[in-house]
């Protein structure tokens, strides 16, 4: 039996964060009994969840000079670069991009203190996280924890992570897909750091479209007021660092929104992370235009 066949028994399952457990136990379980294949390509490995070596050096990782809030590639265009006072920059002194900002951040500064991302949103990283998103590939999220765990170690923080917490999809979505894609890579980044996670606290009340295809100012108004604190959670983000996760950034907008609530409900500070980042190449203009087509939801 194929195991997305059996995994399709878990969607019978009320939705909840017991449902997403489910599958994760699920592929514990399973996948170790599987020869060892690359994500990407099918060809053997020598050990499960990774990427052989002709689609590792497809993966673009991202690496300094990045802006500090939104880790928009500054190399592109050094005109963007702005030297800034960063508080979250490594106490060692060492670390200097830490200090730069693009212009858009520089005029316009995001709610979030820092901005993360592990590697460029390109055809294998697509590829990739859309097995996970659609393909029900979720033994990929580990794959990309450890990605975003590199983008951590790269920049370290001033002040330690309290909470981990993914960006919420809607319960009506929530329902179709089965599971949330930033749930599954938060909860391995969580494991792996003992970080707490919170799976409920931050709500998608409103649904939304999908972002696909709209405009920087139309992705902004989309998901508008769609994010709320669940009301038992009212406290729990109160005087905390809280890391928000998401699978890919394009403008930005979901994280910014999802940043201003978090901080409207007392947040200590914010700092965004996300496994993959459309960069636009130089010359193709304004960062903030919709590079992505399947960037988020």
């Amino acid at each position: 039996m194929r195991i997305n066949n059996i995994k399709n028994i878990v969607s019978y399952i009320p939705i909840s964060a017991v449902r997403t457990r489910a599958a994760d136990l699920l592929d514990q379980s399973l996948y170790p009994l599987l020869p060892p294949r690359c994500a990407r390509c099918g060809d053997a490995l020598g050990a499960q969840d990774g990427l052989c070596g002709s689609c590792w050096k497809t993966i673009s990782f991202l690496s300094a000079p990045l802006c500090e809030l939104c880790a928009f590639p500054l190399s592109f265009n050094e005109t963007y670069a702005q030297k800034t006072d960063c508080e979250h920059s490594n106490e060692d002194g060492k670390g200097e991009d830490a200090h730069l900002r693009c212009a858009a951040c520089y005029s316009n500064p995001p709610p979030f203190a820092a901005g993360l991302a592990a590697v460029r949103y390109t055809d294998t990283s697509r590829a990739l996280l859309l097995q996970l998103k659609y393909g029900d590939r979720t033994d990929l999220a580990g794959l990309f924890a450890r990605w975003g765990q590199m983008a951590l170690a790269q920049r370290p923080l001033a002040t330690p992570i309290d909470i981990c917490l993914p960006v919420p999809l809607h319960r009506a979505r929530l329902r179709k897909r089965r599971f949330n894609q930033a749930l599954l890579i938060a909860r391995q980044l969580a494991k792996r750091n003992g970080w707490r996670l919170s799976v409920d606290g931050l709500i998608r009340h409103r649904p939304t479209k999908v972002q696909q295809g709209l405009t920087a100012a139309g992705r902004e108004r989309n998901v508008s007021g769609a994010f709320r604190i669940r009301p038992k959670a009212a406290d729990r983000f109160k005087g905390k660092h809280i890391l928000l996760i998401d699978d890919v950034w394009t403008t930005g907008s979901t994280l910014r929104e999802c940043a201003r609530v978090l901080n409207r409900a007392g947040a200590k500070q914010v700092t965004a992370l996300s496994i993959a980042r459309v960069v636009t190449p130089e010359g193709q203009g304004d960062p903030w235009q919709n590079h992505g087509p399947d960037a988020t939801d």
